[in-house]
């Protein structure tokens, strides 16, 4: 992962004079520090305001004196301990005088020698923080006021903002004090002040008109901050994996701060993180737990540990911090990109589509970190992924997890959970409510961020609330935080409201305000924010708030600034003021975070959009017309913006908006870049409708096409955008069915276009594409007459559009591909002269392509596919000079493609298929060093690819394959010691494949195959014993796989194969019975095979012959056995009668008479051939083989050789 940025805290504290600034520090709080807040995040800090007007909570403190000096030491205790910038607010009173005594130590307390005698505790903060320091006065600015219009004020209120207006003389005197410090300021510090002009508002009794104000100290401040945070700036994301980590930078940021407790889990976390490998031991843990009880929080806690720690690579991700983070091609694309960094590899995501290759890679370069480092994936709420089989199911994740490599994610209950507990090495771990010690030390860490600190019985009030089924509200961390801060960040018109409903001193009226409010508080989180909603649209407008809320609610990753700006007031009919949207921020900024590069406002917690639906966007209406808003909007932006392109088709679905929607997705092209973020939206809605019956999702993208309103022109591009682009997005996750039923959607709305215009080229071409991709659906799931079908009606189609112009060349690649679908088909359906009839009418057309332009490469390829293709063919016929010359031409095609594009490694790529293909056929026909020579052109190809790109698992794979052959055929030359070699690289490589990925049907075949070639090597080298292992690994692997696939014609040829070796292994060692019952289950898969394409397979014939040989072996009569038993049973007779005649004993004399007579019986019978006698396979004992496949035994009855094997 990219260097973790470790973030900091800029303080800036706020001295003045407490009654008299309300005004000022509010609008401080609500508009200025927000933005400077924001600014501030781009370098990674963080703005921490000190403003004490609270002071300290000191109700409870009896003695006044010691109240006074609580409240005077907590502030110089802040200006020492922060050495903060500090914002100094003067008007015309000077401010509390503590008594002399008290002043003084807590001056002395600090080390601050002075004379004390009548300062005010603001003067003593200016003294003592600002001006006794010369460094400190360069991080200071003050701001002196203006006299207001006292005159006109009644003498309550002008005797709170200026010290002459008193009736206390004491107070009157403090003026000239007040005028001396302020001269004081000016003299030492002249360049560090300024004037400020505001006005008075009579019927609210307060200061008004402070934006100029507000924008004067902004700018100041950032002059003074920008020079000291300047070399922490960031630079801005240059790509989207650049933005998505600088999201997740703040997300973690924003949920870790004020972390308390959760000690066991987080050592639980760690101790796995850390453990050494082992690979039957534990690798995973899954961290669940209902909403709002604390599970990202743990995750960013424990980001911030492991990014600290020395010799362990991070990969993070949290679902649901922005539009692209629940996606999981998303996730694999990014973490490709860090580990691709980390290795020093090129990234190979930009080169990958399909979703299969994506996962491939992140494997294969998993496993390359691992062979560095131990890795750790942390994943933050499963439950917010795309709701997709892949991403509920987690099956992108490797199913045979690395012993090194570690997985911590947390969810909700749900289907994740489910899934990734069923693992083994995964273990479930519940994240349960807040102990009561962490519950206050939550409470002081958040108090203390703020500055603050609370009574008791204020805190207990909240820690009291309950829940219907008992549990504390204060348990969840969330409801927590809320209610906090909801008491934490009062304004001034709640202030207004302690002036008016209560009584008694400030403090009093405070705490009992503070009471109030937490005793308010509902205990349900939901309902909580129901009434944090509530509250905000009593304080800033119903319409006001609450559009803003709507606005946000039912976006994926939030609005900006700029957005609301138009957004705002078209919903609420209220004209947009600057003022006014950030006083509301500020009632929300504890529900608020700005995330992204383009800065968007986003609700920090989903249990905040929830409420928000629930109390007033209840109705699909209500919602539908939010979603219309946004859309109008953002189709009114420049198609190069950000926002509009992975927005617009999300509103436009939400909001129901077909035509709309159509027009938009009928105005792209492939090279626009809302095509894809447009299309995936419209994939996931389809595929969110799959769970339906019918799809809902898909019935609603199949009707945009015949939209009333759309041009026939619209309608063609919207369907071809569904052909490529849409069908593309939904490849990752849609089944089979699906993309047959969206398909036919396509067909039908483009055959109904044809009917308007028949003779139209490129919506004649377009339907040949849909019929194309159809065919290719339907055949791959196995309907073989359909898919010929629709393959046929596209080649019926391009043949037509190339009569009409026989030169065009896109028209003849088009026929090209159809007649190569078409013969593939053919040949499947086993109707070898249609698919040789195909071929060569595709051939025609590439060769011709290839004389007209030599330099057009794709009829080159197109032909060497023909001849490839057409060499499969003739081995199958059995015309072998054919075959070979199609395989001739075909690496000849392929060398001169390799050739003419060497930078392009998959001409490389299929040279080596090439020569392998033509050297499987030399080797079938007994050419063993041409087949040699071949394999090793090809193993030279693959060497270099896999060299040019270690992680590309398809040149691993191709490299290993090669290796398996040139074993095969090193052994058939009777070089077993080479051959034993070869398949060591083989395996080698292939075996790191498989462990990563061990349901890859084709690699476990492979794996298979090597073993079986190594068994040969070893059991002709005289080893029979671990031959018979390697043959018995490799019927096992492929008896797994074939219960997948009953009817797989080539896997049953293979395993026919295997139990041959595996019976003449057995009969090499003398175990006659078990080879005979291998021998037994390969003739009846034999039998299997007859009508099929394999029986025209060189190694079936070869197999048969072999088998008819080793059968006679095991068979035929061995005469030595013969009289052995013979005259066995002749004295068994014998004995039984000595016995009757001498001893009397009947039933022992019968016994034996009875044995003798049937083992003389059995032999008997075996001269004549009907049956053989053999061993029971069941119980050891006498038996008898009949017909080669059935064994007669008197105890264990009859039953089939090859029955329970």
């Amino acid at each position: 992962m990219a260097p973790h940025a470790i973030w900091r805290s800029r303080p800036i504290f706020i001295t003045s004079t407490f009654r008299d600034f309300h005004a000022e520090r509010d609008y401080l709080h609500r508009v200025v520090f927000p933005e400077l807040e924001e600014r501030l995040k781009a370098r990674f800090h963080h703005l921490e305001p000190i403003d004490l007007r609270w002071g300290v909570e000191t109700k409870t403190l009896e003695e006044q004196q010691v109240k006074e000096l609580l409240i005077l030491k907590v502030c110089l205790e802040e200006i020492e301990r922060s050495r903060p910038f500090l914002i100094g607010l003067l008007g015309d009173r000077y401010g509390w005088v503590p008594p002399e005594d008290r002043i003084r130590a807590a001056a002395q307390e600090v080390g601050f020698e002075t004379t004390v005698a009548g300062q005010s505790v603001t003067a003593l903060e200016i003294k003592f923080g600002i001006l006794a320091d010369p460094g400190q006065q360069r991080r200071s600015r003050f701001y002196f006021r203006e006299p207001l219009p006292y005159g006109k004020m009644d003498p309550s209120t002008a005797a709170d903002y200026c010290d002459l207006y008193s009736t206390d003389p004491e107070v009157q005197a403090h003026h000239e004090s007040l005028e001396a410090l302020k001269e004081t300021i000016r003299e030492e510090m002249p360049d560090r002040v300024r004037a400020c002009w505001v006005n008075w508002d009579p019927e609210k009794r307060r200061v008004a008109d402070l934006p100029q104000w507000g924008r004067q100290v902004l700018e100041d401040l950032w002059a003074d901050i920008e020079e000291e945070t300047r070399a922490y700036a960031a630079r801005p994301p240059d790509t989207w994996q650049d933005q998505e980590r600088w999201t997740l930078e703040q997300f973690v940021e924003t949920v870790s701060r004020d972390f308390v407790g959760r000690r066991a889990i987080l050592e639980k976390l760690v101790s796995l993180a850390l453990s050494p490998p082992d690979p039957d031991g534990q690798w995973g843990i899954c961290l669940v737990g209902e909403s709002g009880v604390g599970k990202s929080a743990v995750f960013a806690q424990l980001y911030h540990r492991l990014q600290q720690q020395e010799g362990v690579f991070l990969l993070a991700h949290a679902a649901g911090v922005s539009p692209r983070a629940n996606q999981v091609d998303s996730l694999l694309r990014r973490w490709l990109q860090e580990l691709a960094v980390f290795l020093g590899v090129a990234d190979p995501a930009p080169d990958l589509n399909a979703r299969e290759d994506l996962e491939k890679a992140f494997r294969e370069l998993l496993a390359q970190a691992l062979a560095q480092t131990p890795v750790v994936c942390l994943l933050d709420a499963l439950n917010q992924f795309e709701r997709s089989t892949t991403a509920q199911y987690l099956t992108w994740l490797p199913a045979l997890w690395p012993p090194n490599a570690r997985l911590i994610a947390t969810t909700i209950p749900d289907t994740e959970s489910a899934a990734l507990e069923q693992r083994p090495g995964v273990e479930s771990v519940p994240l349960d409510l807040m102990s009561a010690e962490e519950i206050e030390d939550m409470a002081k860490a958040l108090c203390q961020r703020y500055h603050k600190t609370m009574a008791p019985e204020i805190l207990q009030t909240l820690l009291s609330k309950q829940l219907p089924d008992g549990a504390l509200a204060a348990g969840y961390p969330l409801w927590l935080a809320l209610a906090l801060e909801e008491l934490l960040l009062l304004d001034a018109d709640d202030y207004d409201r302690m002036e008016i409903g209560f009584t008694g001193s400030p403090e009093e009226r405070l705490h009992a305000l503070l009471l109030k409010v937490a005793g308010d508080l509902p205990p349900e989180i939901e309902a909580l924010y129901a009434y944090l909603l509530e509250r905000t649209e009593e304080v800033h407008g119903e319409s006001w708030a609450r559009e803003f809320a709507h606005l946000l609610a039912v976006t994926r990753g939030g609005l900006r600034e700029s957005d609301l700006q138009v957004l705002l007031p078209r919903r609420a009919k209220e004209p947009w003021e600057e003022v006014r949207f950030a006083a509301l921020r500020r009632s929300f900024r504890a529900h608020l975070v700005q995330r992204g590069a383009l800065g968007q406002w986003d609700f920090v917690h989903a249990q905040m959009r929830e409420a928000i639906f629930r109390r007033r966007l209840n109705t699909l209406e209500a919602r539908g017309q939010a979603h219309q808003d946004i859309a109008l909007y953002l189709e009114e932006l420049p198609r190069e913006d950000l926002l509009r392109q992975t927005e617009l088709m999300f509103h436009l679905i939400a909001a129901d908006d077909k035509l709309r929607a159509a027009h938009f997705y009928a105005s792209l092209d492939s090279s626009d870049p809302e095509i894809a973020p447009a299309s995936q939206t419209l994939a996931a809605h389809i595929l969110a409708g799959a769970a339906e019956d019918p799809n809902s999702g898909l019935k609603w993208a199949l009707t945009l096409p015949g939209q009333a309103g759309l041009t026939k022109e619209e309608t063609a591009n919207l369907c071809r955008n569904y052909q490529f682009a849409l069908l593309e997005a939904l490849a990752n996750e849609a089944g089979l069915p699906l993309q047959q039923a969206f398909l036919e959607g396509i067909k039908q709305s483009q055959e109904g276009l044809l009917r308007q215009d028949p003779a139209n080229p490129l919506w004649q071409r377009d339907l040949a594409v849909s019929y194309e991709k159809l065919g290719d659906v339907l055949e791959a799931q196995g309907k073989l007459n359909d898919a010929l079908s629709v393959q046929q009606a596209a080649l019926i189609f391009r043949q037509a559009l190339l009569s009409s112009d026989s030169n065009d060349t896109i028209y003849q690649h088009d026929v090209t591909c159809s007649y190569l679908k078409v013969g593939d088909i053919f040949l499947d359906q086993r109707n070898f002269s249609k698919a040789e009839e195909a071929y060569l009418a595709a051939g025609a057309i590439t060769e011709r392509l290839r004389l007209n332009d030599p330099s057009d490469l794709r009829g080159h390829e197109s032909l060497a596919a023909v001849q490839s293709r057409l060499g499969e063919l003739y081995q199958i016929l059995g015309d072998f000079p054919k075959a070979l010359n199609a395989f001739d031409e075909a690496v000849a095609i392929s060398r001169y493609l390799s050739q003419s594009d060497q930078g392009n490694k998959e001409p490389q790529r299929n040279l080596a298929v090439s020569h392998i293909k033509r050297a499987g056929f030399l080797f079938l026909r007994g050419d063993l060093p041409a087949a040699l020579k071949d394999y090793r052109e090809a193993e030279k190809i693959l060497e270099e690819l896999k060299s040019l790109e270690p992680w590309n698992w398809r040149w691993t794979f191709d490299f290993s394959y090669v290796h398996t052959n040139i074993g095969e055929v090193l052994a058939a030359c009777g070089d077993f010691a080479a051959a034993h070699s070869s398949y060591i690289i083989a395996l080698g490589h292939l075996l790191p494949l498989v462990q990563l990925d061990p349901d890859n049907k084709n690699w476990a075949w492979q794996l298979a195959a090597i073993k079986e070639g190594f068994g040969d090597a070893v059991f002709f080298q005289g080893q029979h014993k671990f031959g018979l292992s390697l043959y018995q690994e490799a019927l096992e692997i492929r008896e797994r796989l074939i219960a997948t696939n009953p009817n797989h014609s080539a896997w049953q040829r293979d395993i026919a194969i295997n139990y041959f070796k595996i019976g003449n292994s057995l009969q090499s060692q003398g175990d006659r019975w078990q080879a005979h019952r291998f021998f037994a289950l390969c003739r009846e898969l034999l039998r299997r095979l007859e009508h099929s394409p394999m029986m025209n397979d060189p190694k079936i014939a070869e197999l048969s012959n072999m088998l008819s040989e080793k059968e006679s072996q095991i068979l035929s009569l061995n005469i030595p056995r013969f009289i052995i038993h013979f005259f066995l049973g002749l004295g068994l007779v014998g004995l039984g009668y000595i016995l009757y005649q001498q001893l009397q004993v009947l039933w022992i004399a019968l016994l034996f008479t009875i044995m003798g007579c049937f083992i003389i019986l059995i032999q008997l019978i075996a001269i004549s051939t009907i049956c053989i006698p053999i061993d029971c396979g069941k119980c050891g004992g006498m038996a008898l083989l009949w017909r080669k496949s059935r064994v007669i035994c008197p105890f264990c009855g009859v039953y089939l050789v090859f029955e329970n094997l």
